[in-house]
């Protein structure tokens, strides 16, 4: 008699904040959406679920333990971070199996610097609403700007505290960084797409999976 073997398929978990509106991620994605990312979230997950990270809480006494991260891993918990968090993880841990995805998981490869400053934003917990822009997104709404006018314009913002990094505060620094008048032209909203384009690519990725 030949048998025949039902694989059962196992629904990924994504962790999703401010970088995308949930209602945009349910069309591109049928997942567990929770929260984001903080600790004890990953020892939750079972042997072969594949966890999309975007979101994560950085505050010190909620983030998730780096080593919690590793035994998930280590349990055959499949893990992949992009736009936020996510993005940071995987630059963390692309060595050890987190798999990166995205042009902020790229950028921060190769940055040398404050990664963290760079993808911190204020927002509303209870309606994932963002209240400030994330130094990323200043950075690559650009396009194609050289390492050197990045790494100016990037030092020029990080001089703003968080809850000041607001889109009339950014657009103001972004004017007085430079003479280029293209600086000047970088619409608010691009740079808020950046991380949400990465999100999307990434539950593009895990529904390809």
């Amino acid at each position: 008699m030949k048998r025949i073997i039902l694989r059962m398929h196992m629904q990924p978990t994504v962790f999703l904040g401010p970088s995308l509106p949930l209602d945009e991620a349910r069309e591109i994605l049928d997942a567990n959406y929770q929260p984001p990312l903080r600790a004890g979230d990953l020892e939750r997950m079972n042997t072969g679920t594949s966890v999309g990270v975007i979101d994560g809480i950085l505050d010190p006494h909620c983030r998730l333990p780096i080593e919690e991260a590793r035994q998930a891993l280590s349990r055959g918990v499949r893990v992949f971070g992009a736009a936020s968090t996510g993005a940071l993880l995987a630059v963390e841990l692309e060595g050890e199996g987190v798999v990166g995805v995205g042009r902020v998981f790229a950028f921060l490869q190769d940055y040398v610097g404050d990664r963290e400053d760079l993808i911190k934003i204020v927002y509303h917990d209870h309606d994932n609403i963002s209240l400030t822009i994330p130094l990323i997104g200043a950075a690559l709404a650009l396009g194609d700007l050289s390492p050197k006018q990045t790494r100016t314009l990037i030092k020029d913002l990080s001089g703003l505290p968080l809850c000041k990094r607001t889109a009339s505060a950014i657009e103001s620094r972004m004017r007085s960084a430079t003479e280029q008048e293209r600086w000047n032209a970088v619409p608010i909203a691009a740079m808020f797409d950046v991380k949400a384009d990465d999100a999307r690519q990434l539950l593009r990725h895990l529904s390809n999976l």
